[in-house]
């Protein structure tokens, strides 16, 4: 992956394992001059023929890469070696012309006559078939031959935790295990002198193979430290100044509103603080305001906007009304933080949600009597009245008129009532002055205003009612 090739080529699977087994591969380093040196040796010690001789353990190959991290050019990569590692050798073979040869004295003793009755002779592909599976043979036998013979044996991983270096190399010495100090440290458990860890690492029944190299590192003991006040630092600053006095850092992110992205809140251990070296210091760095994304919510229902918007974090605070008789009822027409931006996580947000109000029946009812202030009248009436009287004594007869006066109610006058919704006419017609009970049907959405004409004239008759909440309304 390293350099885009493999590590042996050839035209057939045989000769590419026999490259396997008889050649180094070409270091890396040389294709791709691009490539650290430690990763270099890394990968050549992953590549050793003996199996004794690579990493033995991931854990140990991750400490090698991890160190490749901070120490490309570093030449800390174990290449242990053994006596008689060489690679697979070819037993020199019978050349073909000595096997014909001796054909050819059998059959001369068997008395064959000639050389082109010999077998071997007519069937000369079969012939060359059979000595390149005997020289393939040979060859393969002396490999297995020469691996078992430098094969290395099991041995159980020992257990050097605890001991000094000298019980540690004592330990090792009848083992044909190899032995080296890795690293130095203090530690504020470990007494100076004594291993804090190996690598590979001991467990009961767990074997490695002879000449493994037994890393460890040593305690140089407890030192004691004074810890830094580092909060309010950037955070590399802060790590430089615990890890200058040879303090471990653990690193803890948190968002915060008042503090910018990447300085330190806190410390879990309060400076000033004497501590052994060695010790760890958690540190919390502030990721400074929570941010999230707004999303697009016009067009989606009421209810399916506040859930998109709750689960990004964002409160309804006002959800307004509007009437969008283009679209559908329940959606959301506007948002008042625009789609695709960057906000606080928990902000308020403003939505506006279309209502289509309906058509709703009312009643106007009028009492023309009251709104006239109708009352009755009357007329004088004269009527006469013809009598006669007769004088017995006389014999005569007298006629007498005499004048009547009698009132008789004027008869109510026709007027013209007319009803106005909003600007619409919506009734007109003529009622005698003194009608009580006149019932006009209207309808509307939501507030109308109301207008009562009497012979054209308006007058104070005028009314608003929401026809949402009331749906009659009188006027006397």
């Amino acid at each position: 992956m390293l350099t885009g090739k493999v590590p042996f080529d050839a035209d057939t699977p045989v000769s590419v394992a026999l490259k396997h087994m008889q050649e180094q591969p070409v270091e890396p380093i040389n294709i791709n001059p691009a490539i650290p040196t430690a990763v270099n040796k890394i990968v050549m010690k992953a590549m050793r023929k003996d199996p004794n001789l690579r990493y033995q353990t991931a854990t140990e190959m991750l400490k090698d890469l991890t160190l490749s991290l901070k120490n490309p050019d570093g030449n800390f990569v174990s290449m242990a070696s053994v006596e008689n590692d060489f690679p697979t050798q070819v037993i020199p073979t019978i050349e073909q012309k000595n096997i014909q040869d001796k054909i050819k004295e059998k059959d001369e003793s068997k008395g064959k006559k000639k050389k082109k009755d010999n077998f071997f002779a007519r069937h000369g592909i079969f012939t060359a078939v059979i000595v390149l599976m005997i020289l393939f043979g040979v060859s393969l036998g002396g490999t297995v031959l020469v691996f078992n013979l430098t094969k290395s044996k099991d041995i159980q991983v020992p257990n050097l935790v605890g001991k000094t270096v000298e019980e540690a190399q004592n330990t090792l010495k009848d083992t044909k295990l190899n032995f080296e100090v890795l690293e130095e440290k203090y530690d504020v458990t470990v007494e100076k002198g004594l291993v804090i860890s190996q690598q590979p690492e001991y467990k009961p029944n767990y074997n490695i193979k002879e000449n493994t190299t037994m890393q460890v590192v040593v305690s140089l003991g407890q030192k004691l430290t004074i810890v830094p006040k580092v909060t309010g630092m950037e955070e590399s600053e802060a790590r430089k100044a615990l890890e200058d006095k040879e303090l471990e850092v653990v690193v803890v992110e948190e968002f915060d509103k008042k503090v910018e992205k990447g300085i330190v809140i806190k410390q879990d251990v309060d400076a000033e603080q004497e501590v052994g070296a060695g010790s760890t210091v958690t540190i919390t760095v502030s990721k400074g305001i929570e941010e999230t994304t707004v999303p697009n919510i016009v067009g989606k229902s009421q209810a399916d906007a506040i859930a998109e918007l709750e689960g990004a974090g964002i409160k309804v605070s006002t959800t307004l009304t509007e009437e969008d008789r283009t679209r559908d009822d329940g959606v959301v027409l506007k948002q008042s933080l625009e789609a695709g931006s960057s906000v606080e996580k928990g902000s308020s947000m403003t939505i506006t949600v279309n209502q289509i109000r309906q058509l709703v029946n009312g009643t106007v009812k009028i009492n023309l009597k009251s709104l006239t202030n109708y009352k009755e009248q009357y007329e004088n009436k004269v009527e006469n009245v013809n009598s006669n009287t007769t004088n017995t004594a006389t014999n005569t007869t007298t006629n007498t008129v005499t004048n009547t006066v009698t009132k008789v109610p004027i008869a109510p006058k026709d007027v013209k009532v007319r009803v106005m919704v909003e600007n619409d006419n919506v009734y007109e017609k003529s009622h005698k002055e003194n009608d009580t009970n006149i019932t006009v049907p209207i309808s509307g959405i939501g507030t109308v205003t109301i207008k009562v004409y009497i012979d054209d004239v308006l007058g104070n008759r005028t009314k608003t009612i929401n026809l949402s909440e009331q749906t009659e309304v009188i006027f006397e």
